[in-house]
């Protein structure tokens, strides 16, 4: 088939595991977390959404309450969750659906971190965490500025002509900023029903800083694993994101389920309390 439009999927679940490393200058920095993924529908909202919740953190193999400042990295963040997101027909990331229920968690959470973190590198690390919270708009470039975010919800669904589709797109590439890369996809469907899509870009202005990579879809088109490398030679760099998923869950299909789940306080409650992450990656010591 030459031309294949590939379509969102819907109702779908699932567990992921994601995990970033970092080879620079001999040394090796590690991310990883568990992220659940519920898809469903809200009736005000024509596009899909997201219900996601984040626990198992470890930085550098390492769970981040061994230290003060893990300690209240996990605390400050775990307010982020359960997040509900709006995405576009082609994947990507368009509005924080439940920012208001952030915000008023935060102010919460905030309340009582203030007098027990209250050295000069906690108060400004909770002033940052906060700003992320103040208005939609703010989240939602954080979230675009993180890791997972980028590459989860890379707008993969597109018309592919010849099962090829190009276009630009800005990875979170810390500490140059977000890079803008050309990318190319090429589709490949298997006999298993899976589909492949094989990822390659580079700079525009510089073809020896790449990425490649491969998306791996199931027979409903929901993400089985995403691996994507990047390549800094001048650095002497590379930048390895995995995203795995750990066992498939019934699909949920019932009209306006995000509702439902809101009312379900131990499933909420389980989410605050496990360890969560939401900073850039300079926070990687």
């Amino acid at each position: 088939m030459l031309n294949k439009t590939l379509l969102l999927p819907q109702g779908y679940s699932g567990n992921y595991r994601f995990s970033f490393s970092r080879q620079e200058n001999h040394k090796n920095k590690n991310l990883s977390f568990s992220m659940n993924i519920r898809q469903g529908e809200i009736p005000q909202y024509k596009n899909p959404v997201v219900q996601l919740t984040r626990s198992n953190l470890q930085i550098n193999h390492e769970k981040p309450d061994e230290t003060l400042l893990g300690e209240l990295i996990s605390k400050s963040s775990e307010v982020l969750y359960p997040l509900e997101l709006i995405l576009t027909q082609t994947g990507y990331l368009d509005t924080v659906s439940n920012s208001g229920e952030i915000r008023s968690r935060w102010k919460k959470k905030k309340e009582k971190l203030s007098p027990e973190y209250d050295n000069e590198i906690s108060v400004e690390l909770i002033e940052r965490i906060g700003k992320l919270y103040e208005t939609p708009q703010k989240l939602l470039s954080g979230l675009k500025n993180d890791w997972f975010y980028s590459v989860f919800f890379l707008p993969i669904f597109q018309n592919y002509k010849e099962n090829r589709y190009s276009f630009k797109y800005a990875f979170p590439v810390f500490p140059y900023g977000k890079i803008a890369y050309n990318l190319e996809l090429k589709l490949v469907e298997k006999e298993n029903g899976k589909i492949e899509i094989w990822v390659k870009g580079c700079l525009e202005n510089d073809e020896k800083e790449s990425l490649s990579g491969t998306y791996i879809l199931n027979p409903d088109h929901s993400i089985h694993s995403a691996h994507l490398q990047f390549s800094f030679p001048l650095q002497e760099e590379t930048i390895e994101i995995k995203i795995q998923e750990e066992d498939k869950k019934p699909d949920y299909k019932e009209v306006g389920f995000l509702y439902d789940l809101d009312k379900e306080q131990e499933e909420k409650e389980k989410s605050r309390n496990s360890p969560s992450f939401f900073l850039e990656e300079r926070d990687l010591k």
